[in-house]
């Protein structure tokens, strides 16, 4: 029964946890991975909407120090990716927020 229970709560919380900026397509998406992936470094990450992009927060304690450059790597682009300044049909940041507005509408 316990199981049940835990099982619930950890769906309520995923889905809460999915809809964090529902005015904000693609967020979600990006801040899961990039939390996802510090976790399954050992560390941690946080996204925080600051002004009209994703801020990056990491702990990277007793990391090896490629998985630390590779979690900033990515925390960079997470804030670049989210930003809402226009970069051009051509750019990489377009291409990538309209794969996360297609990912997050499915």
């Amino acid at each position: 029964m316990a199981d049940k229970i835990c099982e619930t709560e950890g769906k309520t919380a995923e889905a809460n946890h999915m809809e964090r900026w529902p005015d904000r397509p693609g967020w979600d998406v990006l801040a899961n991975t990039i939390e996802t992936l510090a976790k399954a470094c050992g560390g941690s990450a946080q996204c925080h909407k600051k002004y009209e992009y994703l801020s990056v927060s990491l702990e990277t304690g007793g990391m090896p120090k490629a998985q630390v450059n590779a979690l900033r790597a990515l925390a960079e682009l997470v804030e670049q990716v989210s930003d809402t300044k226009e970069h051009g049909d051509q750019s990489t940041v377009h291409w990538a927020r309209k794969v996360l507005a297609e990912v997050s509408n499915k």
